[in-house]
């Protein structure tokens, strides 16, 4: 696996992901980010059983692949990079390697077979509401209305 991005939609992504990363499991991988690459894009899912955060990001794709990498030690690797372009590598033998100018990380990755399944979630299951009607559903709640008071449309 091979890709090109820029550092900081890379910071955003991993910004937003590790939140639902374990800090302690007995499961590794779950302590990690998952890196799939797709045509033009990438994403990161952190997962921890009870919540999962899957981020896709604009990025340079030279090799497809996936991985999984210790969101902790990518954090602050990546909030550590000099130059606005990262490149993240992982060969066959798992080494990843993080690289940004002159600088350059190597740290093992975990491979993406070790990463546990998301569950399917049933498109039936959903729900599509206008923003107005959802902002009206709740403001018309007593109990609710004291913790949204500050909502704005968004559409």
């Amino acid at each position: 696996m091979k890709l090109t991005c820029e550092k900081t939609i890379l910071a955003d992504a991993v910004a937003v992901c590790i939140h639902a990363v374990s800090a302690k499991s007995s499961i590794a991988a779950l302590e990690g980010l998952l890196i799939t690459t797709g045509e033009h894009s990438a994403s990161l899912c952190g997962y921890n059983f009870k919540t999962a955060i899957q981020r896709s990001f604009d990025a340079t794709i030279v090799e497809a692949g996936t991985a999984v990498i210790s969101a902790r030690i990518l954090s602050d690797i990546v909030r550590r990079l000099p130059n606005d372009t990262v490149e993240i590598s992982v060969d066959e033998k798992m080494m990843a390697t993080i690289r940004s100018g002159a600088t350059e990380f190597n740290l093992m990755a975990t491979p993406a077979r070790e990463y546990p399944d998301l569950p399917d979630v049933d498109a039936v299951a959903g729900a599509s509401l206008q923003s107005k009607v959802l902002r009206d559903l709740l403001l018309d709640e007593p109990h609710v209305r004291e913790h949204f008071s500050k909502i704005q449309e968004c559409a």
